[in-house]
């Protein structure tokens, strides 16, 4: 009995097939272009990045996010019927990536778009892989919608 209480005490993020396909989709679009600006970050020694994923749902997306975003960001339609888009910045920190995520959710909020998600990681180094920093994201993002926490940027630094 003790044991079984124990494991309801644990977090266990499960994937369904679905989530599994968006999590591969995820990787096949944003794992080289992380590596190569993994590699100019080394080389070029230029600042961190900042890697989100952001889906809402009663709004055009693509069109919200493109006009929002800045030249040196890249974006990835992930999944155009549940409105889920990668995004990465490059050369930004973590406070403007935070603040770009809190502005990017007024905006969605006045729109009145529903159920809001996003997740980003900053990256700070090149110490780890690119497959590990998405997965992260991947992670974090999951979790948040299993759990409907819509509304809430989920965050992690990698540094």
């Amino acid at each position: 009995m003790e044991k079984q209480e124990r494991r309801k005490g644990i977090r266990n993020l499960c994937f369904d097939e679905m989530s599994i396909d968006l999590a591969l989709t995820i990787v096949d679009k944003v794992e080289k272009p992380l590596e190569l600006l993994f590699y100019l970050m080394r080389r070029e020694n230029q600042r961190a990045l900042v890697l989100m994923l952001i889906s809402a749902s009663d709004i055009d997306m693509d069109a919200f996010l493109q006009e929002k975003k800045r030249d040196t960001d890249i974006l990835y339609k992930v999944d155009e019927a549940h409105n889920i888009y990668a995004m990465i910045c490059q050369d930004t920190r973590v406070d403007e990536g935070y603040h770009f995520a809190q502005r990017l959710y007024r905006s969605l909020e006045e729109l009145q778009a529903n159920e809001v998600y996003v997740s980003e990681v900053e990256i700070g180094s090149t110490n780890y892989e690119a497959k590990e920093v998405i997965f992260r994201l991947i992670e974090l993002y999951f979790r948040a919608a299993n759990s409907g926490q819509t509304g809430e940027i989920n965050f992690y630094a990698f540094s």
